[in-house]
């Protein structure tokens, strides 16, 4: 009680235990590790200290088990002192900027708006103004032409196999359930007689004419761009010009490129070097392919002037459908010449049926497909959304006029109605003198619309005022005819 008062007391504390410190690695007792990870076999709760700061990272690896989290490199690559040439939040800024430059006026940008997924993997955040660039180069090869031999012969080629009806044969031998499979974009064949009765299969071409614009157009832009893949597929045109050149030696050179061409037909080149396209698999992880890039050449077009515009939206898609129908024609040609080589080579149907429908399989879902159709569809969504019959409308987002069907752009309709009313007033005011806009009646009440005007013969007046509370007569105003 003494040392109570004294306030000397003591509780009897062991002073040997130090107290437990606020480390995360005091807390491990219910830990065990099973194949390198930690798991917890009891909850723990850790202590804060002072210094904790819950921010600070670590190289104890997780606990629990993710698929998807990020590794240390991918956090810091985002750091990295290049790493705005890949802002995502600034993306959509820099693509409105690239398209505004690109097709030079914010209503052309906002129309090329609708086709950026046919854009969007040729920009590039770190180098500014390169779309611009890149979409022209692809416009201009896209009407490049050649004077290399052998891609005389392949475009040569490419016509007889459209026009002499050789491409429409090869439609017709392939049996139907293969020709609706070629039709599917997916990952499935038709599997019931009902499905294939409802004919959505692929059928032969009326018109080849806009299938082969597009063959030459595609053969002209894989040789401008230096398509790496078309190498030896161009060694076998010289193969086959080389031996037509020996086998008639007495054939003048344009005959002998006609032979060469016809020949080609009955292999599968052609065909082989159009599939190549079609599947080809990106460089690098989502990027752009051939076919990628062809289409934006497609949707846009170049003046002489090297102004670059977007191409009607009819017409973006009636060339993605063109194309899309020369592609699914290369794969009915180099069937029937696939089926006819494994008979030499004495396979089975078996064998053959099988090669097909793995083609057919990697056709309904490579990438080139989904380019094509998107392209299609876009366009005529868009060309739905511009009624060909329609009076008058407007479109406040891109300030588009329509009237009477034809579209009006909000950089032509603001200069011109402007300059149509003063040259409007300056021929109208010489006709009437004595009603100038400073006169006792001036001929700006007429036109205002917030002036009703009441017709009734002579006596026919215009009310003035917030209550028509004043009444102008019609026959008020004299034109002067004698200047």
């Amino acid at each position: 009680m003494e040392d109570i008062t004294n306030r000397t007391f003591l509780l009897p504390i062991s002073n040997s235990n130090s107290p437990p410190t606020s480390s995360l690695t005091s807390i491990r007792d219910g830990h065990a590790t099973t194949d390198g990870h930690t798991t917890i076999q009891d909850h723990a709760v850790p202590s804060i200290s002072d210094g904790y700061n819950p921010f600070t990272p670590t190289n104890t690896q997780s606990t629990v088990p993710t698929k998807f989290l990020p590794s240390d490199e991918d956090i810091l690559a985002t750091f990295s002192t290049d790493q705005s040439i890949n802002d995502a939040v600034s993306m959509r800024s820099f693509v409105h900027v690239e398209l505004t430059d690109c097709f030079g006026s914010e209503d052309a940008a906002c129309n090329a708006h609708e086709y950026l997924t046919s854009y969007i993997h040729i920009m590039t955040q770190g180098s500014p103004g390169l779309f611009k660039t890149n979409l022209s180069k692809y416009i201009s090869m896209m009407k490049s032409k050649h004077s290399d031999p052998s891609i005389e012969v392949i475009l040569l080629s490419g016509k007889k196999w459209l026009q002499s009806d050789a491409a429409n044969m090869d439609v017709r031998a392939v049996p139907v359930h293969h020709r609706s499979a070629m039709y599917l974009i997916g990952n499935s064949f038709y599997e019931t007689d009902k499905d294939l009765l409802k004919g959505s299969t692929f059928v032969w071409s009326e018109n080849v004419d806009t299938i082969l614009a597009q063959y030459t157009s595609l053969i002209n832009f894989s040789f401008a761009i230096k398509w790496s893949t078309m190498e030896p597929y161009l060694s076998k045109v010289q193969s086959v010009y080389v031996m037509t050149q020996e086998m008639h030696t007495s054939q003048d050179p344009k005959s002998i490129t006609d032979i060469a061409a016809s020949k080609l037909v009955n292999t599968n080149v052609i065909y082989g070097l159009l599939m190549e396209m079609l599947l080809e698999q990106p460089k690098i992880p989502n990027g752009p392919t051939l076919i990628y890039k062809y289409l934006a050449g497609a949707t846009s077009k170049i003046n002489h002037n090297q102004e670059v515009s977007l191409r009607n939206h009819n017409e973006i898609s009636k060339h993605a459908n063109a194309l899309l129908r020369l592609l699914r024609h290369a794969m009915c040609s180099m069937y029937v010449r696939k089926s006819k080589e494994m008979a030499r080579n004495q396979q089975t149907h078996q064998t053959f049926d099988n090669w097909a429908n793995n083609v057919i399989l990697q056709m309904q879902v490579c990438h080139s497909i989904g380019h094509i159709c998107r392209t299609i569809r876009t366009a005529r969504e868009v060309d739905r959304k511009t009624p060909s019959l329609i009076h008058k409308a407007f479109n406040d987002k891109t300030g588009e006029l329509l009237v009477a069907g034809s579209q009006i752009h909000k950089s032509t309709w603001s200069v011109a109605i402007p300059t149509a009313v003063t040259n409007w007033d300056t021929h109208l005011f010489s006709l009437f003198p004595n009603h100038s806009p400073t006169s006792n009646l001036p001929l700006h009440w007429i036109f205002d619309v917030n002036n009703p005007i009441v017709l009734a013969g002579e006596d026919s007046y215009i009310s003035l005022g917030p209550s028509d509370s004043e009444s102008i007569p019609l026959n008020a105003y004299h034109p002067d005819l004698t200047q």
